[in-house]
């Protein structure tokens, strides 16, 4: 899964939940999504690279695909079966990340990344090192997920 395809289903997952969802607070998901399926099976959901930008972590390619809707929420697609191709374990425990970033707003998931490791200890418009983003979640429970 890339990280377009996961944030279709992010998008929509929230929408069939009642809530909408930003690009800002869509990049946030991402990087907790990210971090925290590191943390628990060792390898990345997803390949695009993570980079440190003003409002904390960015997946530059998903921000561009959905940068036309601006501070608008995203309009979700139908997709049948959230997070296909993903085993049931896997895909639970997207759920419960994805849930713990949608009750919080995303002004509140920026300030939370900018008190992160992977984010403070990279330069501005540099990639945040996958292995710095499991490091931390595999320490940390940022979200109370665990």
């Amino acid at each position: 899964m890339n990280a377009i395809e996961l944030s279709k289903n992010i998008i929509a997952y929230a929408a069939m939940n009642g809530y909408q969802v930003t690009n800002l607070k869509l990049q946030k998901t991402l990087y907790y999504v990210q971090g925290y399926y590191l943390a628990r099976f060792g390898k990345p959901l997803f390949a695009d690279e993570i980079v440190n930008w003003a409002y904390g972590p960015v997946v530059p390619e998903a921000y561009f695909k959905f940068c036309s809707y601006g501070a608008a929420p995203i309009e979700a697609e139908d997709i049948p079966n959230y997070f296909a191709g993903l085993g049931y374990g896997e895909s639970g425990y997207i759920c419960k990340v994805v849930n713990a970033c949608l009750c919080r707003t995303a002004r509140r998931l920026v300030e939370k990344t900018h008190t992160e490791d992977p984010w403070l200890n990279t330069f501005r418009n540099q990639t945040i090192d996958v292995m710095s983003i499991r490091d931390f979640f595999s320490k940390n429970d940022p979200l109370g997920i665990k």
